[in-house]
């Protein structure tokens, strides 16, 4: 039992720590719920699948650039800053057909897995490149891997091994990383295998011409 007078000050700094902690990982989860509900309803009307459609990132190589280098930084992210683990490989784009906030929103989440369910000091790699058709980009990391069974099941509801790796959430970050790149004319594909990490590669369009 914790008895608040005899407390010493650098124990209650420590457990406020873990309360705000906490208290942020829960917010954060209740947002992604509710992104990941509105993009369900956004996938089953049409003018709302169009208005999502509309917005337009000048620059998608700085704005992944930028993501990834914010997140790592996160206080808030999982386990300590990874910045030293980064590792970006992006080629300059045109304009693509995904708002910025958007595509903030998928770097943000798929930066989030590879350190969850990778070791410090290991490698996460970004890489983007221009084609044709859009722009495609990827995170790598040399994690604990996903078996194929777990690949074809991603769904917001689903946490993957739970047991072994006691991270707090679902396969929610992947759900709706899936829904934002088919929403927005893109694909979404996972290559992963247990024990040699995962790599998630997303292709998004290029915006139409004015």
């Amino acid at each position: 039992n914790l008895d608040a007078e005899s407390i010493k000050p650098p124990r209650i700094s420590e457990i406020s720590g873990y309360i705000n902690h906490a208290a942020l990982r829960l917010y954060r989860l209740i947002e992604n719920y509710l992104l990941y509900m509105q993009l369900e309803l956004v996938s089953h009307d049409r003018e709302q699948q169009r208005i999502l459609k509309s917005g337009i990132t000048a620059n998608p190589s700085n704005a992944i650039t930028d993501q990834a280098h914010h997140w790592v930084l996160n206080p808030h992210a999982p386990s300590r800053s990874r910045e030293a683990d980064l590792i970006l490989e992006i080629g300059e784009s045109k304009s693509i057909a995904i708002g910025e906030e958007y595509l903030n929103k998928i770097v943000e989440e798929l930066i989030d897995n590879a350190c969850k369910f990778s070791a410090p000091d290991t490698p996460i790699k970004v890489e983007g490149k221009q084609t044709d058709q859009g722009y495609n980009f990827s995170v790598s990391d040399q994690g604990i891997g996903m078996t194929a069974e777990q690949i074809d099941t991603i769904d917001a509801y689903i946490q993957f091994d739970r047991n072994r790796m006691e991270q707090q959430g679902t396969g929610l970050g992947l759900a709706i990383c899936r829904l934002l790149a088919e929403l927005h004319g893109g694909t979404f594909t996972v290559v992963s295998e247990p024990e040699a990490g995962t790599t998630v590669k997303i292709f998004l369009p290029h915006a139409p011409k004015a």
